[in-house]
């Protein structure tokens, strides 16, 4: 089991290893930084269900999102950002954010709603899908070595 250290080394360690594949897509310098970030935050996330900087990161991201929405009067989208961030909060440590096909089946759901809703920023949103996902597996083989796959 790493420490968040060693998540974010696992993290950027599958970044350089998936670039090569992704070459093609990453034309500016702003498609390297996103997909980069994507990977450390996904190497980090599965742990915002105990306190340790992924979870520090997460609770960091919502705020401005929840300040968008409220000056939006995206009721709603608050209402849906609120249960978000309350589900790390009453869940198990190794429960459902280790769980290898909970994550993608999340990331796969959130990158086809933002691509849906921004189509102009949709090969910029799978990219950095693929990324997140990338950072979450080196954060499960860190914890669980090949039995992640087992584990889910």
């Amino acid at each position: 089991m790493a420490n968040y250290k060693g998540h974010l080394f696992g993290g950027f360690a599958v970044f350089l290893m998936l670039m090569p594949f992704c070459i093609n897509y990453l034309h500016t310098l702003t498609a390297y930084g996103i997909s980069l970030g994507a990977t450390l935050l996904g190497a980090l996330f599965p742990d915002i269900d105990i306190k340790s900087k992924g979870q520090k990161l997460f609770y960091i991201s919502i705020i401005p999102l929840f300040v968008l929405f409220c000056i939006r009067d995206s009721w709603i989208a608050c209402f849906v950002l609120s249960l978000i961030a309350f589900i790390p909060l009453v869940v198990k440590h190794r429960g459902i954010f280790h769980n290898f096909w909970f994550i993608i089946t999340c990331v796969i759901a959130i990158s086809l709603l933002f691509a849906n809703q921004h189509p102009n920023y949709q090969q910029l949103i799978q990219l950095a899908a693929l990324f997140f996902a990338a950072g979450v597996v080196s954060h499960l083989w860190l914890d669980f070595g090949i039995r992640f796959l087992i584990h889910s």
